[in-house]
């Protein structure tokens, strides 16, 4: 069963605007930050996400794990940036790699909001403490000037009352001027009582107000402070939310590349972006070294899948060293054997000594581009820069058939391209075998690369004529009965 299937053409929704919606499979929200669920935005599919390269990696750069996909998977921009399918085996580690990047994105996006608020409500905070402390001094100053009026009150009512007791000691024992006089201090003491009556009720009302400032501004500064305090637990809370989901994204991240480096290229079968790397190297090596040649990776693939299906031939699986987890060797070419064209192969004894091949006996082909010890020897080369020359390596192997075909001339030209096809393998039934294949791989677009290397040569135009069988040589008669019975495996 197949979580995503292969299609012809691109996918509907390009990379961007993958990229441009959330990923989410579900939204984490605070009880102080829930909303409608219609306010929030439609979840892609994690599994359409994962079948497109430039979407994942887009997906992992919005929580940072961009660099670290890359170091994983260990691919070209291009190859990287591949669509791709899944078999329901394998699609697993890079749809639960999104679905915890996805949580992991909104749970970062509402620690941001979180924080935000956070720092808003401490400003608030800072204000409102700021407020109550003036509210303190309002209410202060209101106090001591009630507690002066009242002080000033009290001083004139004695007063007067003292005066009043005087006034009638005059009244009983001096003459009218002494008695009009008395009376009309009693009369400036009354509206001086009277004045410091009224300023009493005034400061009482200010002393009211003010205490009711302040208490407002102690509840307000209450709240504040019970709001940061919620806000900072719950911004502890996502943080460590986060940090346990980007633990568990980076250990899911080595799983889910391994799966992405061994998913199907859509398109072509058999097509790995580990290979197509080895492929689009090997095209840019010999490029530069032979210009003329004009080889385009497609050819290159082709031959790999007919050969050694691109390292995986018989259940094996490719590495992240473009090594196949077992060694690739094919039958013995002792002249009886057939191929898997129905052929009888070349008699060829062992020019090795079964370094290669293991086979001291006969030679035998080797690697995933199943070359002969004897032309290995001839043609190879060190396509991934480790020193090491190994036909078992799709790196070295790839860059080798390169330079070989390109032996025949540019494969710009059709002709040129069936003669160095043929070349590989003398049969034009393997030959209508990489047509086949190339095709396949022509339904891959690669974009243009920087440099100014075109990765997309013309396909040879003409259409395929199939070449005369050559006369096989007579080889030398063989027993069947000495025929190695454990080489079963041949690729042609």
């Amino acid at each position: 069963m197949k979580l995503v299937s292969p299609q012809w053409g691109r996918p509907s929704r390009p990379a961007a605007a993958l990229v441009a919606i959330s990923l989410a499979a579900g939204v984490v929200v605070s009880a102080a930050q829930a909303q409608d669920a219609n306010d929030l935005p439609s979840p892609l599919d994690p599994v359409e996400i994962a079948s497109n390269g430039a979407a994942v990696e887009a997906a992992l750069s919005a929580v940072g794990l961009d660099a670290a996909w890359r170091a994983a998977t260990d691919l070209g921009e291009i190859p990287r940036s591949m669509d791709i399918y899944y078999t329901a085996e394998n699609g697993q580690p890079v749809i639960d790699l999104l679905s915890t990047a996805s949580t992991l994105e909104s749970t970062e996006a509402l620690h941001s909001e979180v924080i935000t608020e956070l720092r808003i409500v401490a400003l608030e905070r800072t204000e409102a403490v700021a407020d109550e402390r003036a509210r303190v001094i309002d209410r202060n100053r209101a106090d001591a000037h009630l507690r002066g009026v009242l002080a000033l009150l009290r001083s004139v009512a004695l007063d007067m009352f003292a005066g009043t007791g005087e006034a009638d000691d005059v009244l009983l024992g001096t003459d009218g001027d002494a008695l009009f006089d008395a009376q009309r201090t009693v009369e400036l003491r009354g509206h001086t009582l009277e004045e410091f009556l009224e300023r009493r009720l005034v400061g009482m009302a200010e002393l009211s107000a003010a205490e009711d400032a302040l208490a407002e501004a102690i509840a307000d500064r209450q709240r504040l402070d019970t709001a940061h305090l919620r806000l900072h637990r719950e911004a502890n809370a996502l943080a460590r939310t986060r940090n346990e989901l980007e633990t568990e994204a980076r250990a899911l991240l080595p799983v889910a590349a391994e799966a992405f480096l061994e998913a199907g290229v859509a398109y072509a079968s058999g097509l790995t972006p580990r290979s197509l790397e080895s492929y689009i190297n090997a095209e840019l090596a010999l490029t530069e070294a032979f210009p003329g040649c004009r080889i385009s990776w497609r050819t290159i693939a082709a031959v790999g899948a007919v050969e050694g299906a691109h390292g995986t031939y018989n259940g094996r699986e490719i590495d992240r060293d473009a090594v196949p987890d077992r060694p690739i060797v094919g039958l013995a070419l002792n002249g009886v054997n057939t191929d898997n064209f129905g052929e009888v192969v070349a008699a060829i004894p062992d020019t090795d000594g079964g370094r290669w091949d293991r086979d001291s006996t006969f030679d035998r082909a080797v690697g995933p581009m199943q070359f002969i010890p004897e032309t290995w020897v001839r043609w190879a080369h060190d396509g991934d820069g480790d020193g090491v020359f190994d036909p078992q390596d799709l790196d070295d192997a790839a860059l080798a058939a390169g330079a070989y075909l390109c032996n025949y001339g540019s494969q710009r030209r059709w002709e040129t391209w069936k003669n160095a096809v043929f070349g590989y393998n003398h049969s034009a039934a393997y030959v209508a075998s990489v047509k086949s294949a190339h095709n396949r791989m022509r339904r891959v677009v690669l974009p243009e690369i920087d440099g100014g290397i075109e990765l997309q040569p013309a396909a040879p135009w003409d259409a395929y004529i199939p070449m005369p069988i050559p006369e096989p040589e007579d080889p030398a008669a063989e027993d069947p009965a000495t025929a190695d019975p454990t080489a079963a495996e041949a690729t042609g």
